[in-house]
């Protein structure tokens, strides 16, 4: 069986700077591969190339059996990836509700003349959209509903982070990359992120995922397998039980022996 995504000897360059080299990774449908590396690694360069953010010097991507390596990033959302990123990029004077509906666009049949003259198929189909983007609040937190009419930037840190996923989600992508999702939560937010993302894999047991996390703990309790990067090389793939073993990941986090 195919995998839900495949990257073959992918490479990419900065001037004379090699970010990601000759870089083999997979993820499968309903894995959650955890993606690890000391900073500037590499990592969230990776997600760039496979959301078509950036345009690989070498090698390829496949994304369910078709090379997708030179698509554009809005139809590599089209093609059912979706993310979120280490910088909030949420719309913040827009309400919660607004921010979710922002991500299901794309699966919308309305056209920006609809939306001008609002007419009897815009407005049908607004309402549908307000009514799901309500439903996958509730679906992480009655928090979130009670403040749909608020705007973003009013909600705090964490709850922000989980309205990224929220948009991210809204999109019924068949894969979710979460970049660094819990930077700037406390012990029991993050807990609270590690019980979202294992709903997600209960309702949507088909989907895969790829989490970029310097937590451990996430990498540690939510991650099937784990694949370690550095200098955008990888030095490991396997259980997190194995690669935090392995003298190539001590070395590239301590330079010494010790536990990531």
């Amino acid at each position: 069986m195919a995998f839900l995504l495949e990257t073959r000897d992918l490479t990419i360059r900065f001037g004379g700077l090699v970010a990601i080299k000759k870089l083999n990774a997979h993820v499968n449908r309903g894995e959650v591969l955890g993606l690890i590396g000391p900073n500037g690694s590499g990592k969230t360069t990776f997600l760039n190339l496979i959301t078509g953010i950036y345009k690989p010097a070498a090698g390829d991507i496949l994304f369910q059996g078709e090379n997708v390596v030179g698509l554009p990033a809005f139809r590599m959302a089209r093609k059912g990836i979706s993310r979120t990123f280490q910088n909030n990029r949420l719309f913040s004077h827009l309400s919660v509700l607004d921010n979710v509906m922002i991500g299901m666009h794309h699966k919308q049949r309305s056209q920006w003349y609809h939306a001008i003259f609002r007419n009897d198929f815009s407005k049908r189909e607004l309402g549908e959209a307000a009514h799901k983007a309500t439903e996958l609040l509730e679906f992480f937190s009655q928090e979130l509903v009670d403040d749909r009419y608020k705007k973003a930037i009013e909600l705090p840190q964490a709850h922000r982070r989980r309205l990224e996923i929220c948009r991210a989600l809204a999109a019924d992508p068949v894969l979710l990359l979460l970049d660094e999702p819990a930077a700037g939560m406390d012990p029991e937010e993050t807990g609270h992120l590690m019980e979202d993302i294992r709903k997600i894999q209960d309702k949507k047991s088909d989907i895969g995922m790829i989490i970029i996390e310097h937590d451990m703990s996430v990498i540690r309790n939510i991650a099937d397998r784990v694949i370690v990067i550095n200098h955008g090389e990888k030095i490991a793939d396997g259980p997190f039980s194995q690669i935090s073993e392995e003298p190539a990941v001590l070395q590239a986090y301590l330079g010494e022996t010790g536990e990531p």
